[in-house]
């Protein structure tokens, strides 16, 4: 069996209300897939955030090498034209086999979810990795 993969973004929310939407979609496994991993939101920080996600009986992957690089992330923030820097996230993706093959023959019979900030995942590079992940998954399968 394949992993179920969601994806979710801590903006506008609080880590208590995040959690409880995680359990409420029964998510068993979180996928941190921000680079750099960093929150100014309390709780949201890697160590803290891993540690919580480990109370709270959710398993924790780190995957950094998934995250959005510097000059994308700071190209969106300067022009906010997600159109152009998913261009260049999608070419830095695509020099990212290992973490994207690691994350798409991983088994699994729980539910996943890959987080980051951004609440809209249709301006997120998590979009991205979970549509470059399915490519692969369906590859895997014989269905591409």
């Amino acid at each position: 069996m394949v992993m179920a993969l969601h994806t979710v973004g801590d903006e506008g929310t609080d880590i208590e209300r995040w959690l409880s939407a995680l359990r409420m979609h029964e998510i068993a496994a979180v996928v941190d897939v921000r680079a750099p991993p960093l929150s100014r939101k309390p709780g949201c920080s890697r160590k803290t955030l891993a540690d919580r996600l480990h109370v709270d009986g959710l398993q924790d992957i780190h995957r950094p090498a998934l995250g959005c690089p510097k000059a994308p992330r700071n190209g969106y923030r300067a022009d906010c034209d997600w159109a152009c820097e998913r261009k260049g996230f999608l070419e830095y993706l695509d020099t990212q086999d290992a973490a994207l093959g690691t994350l798409a023959a991983m088994p699994s019979k729980a539910k996943c979810a890959m987080c980051c900030f951004e609440a809209n995942p249709t301006l997120c590079h998590r979009s991205l990795v979970a549509g470059a992940i399915a490519q692969r998954v369906m590859s895997l399968c014989g269905t591409s």
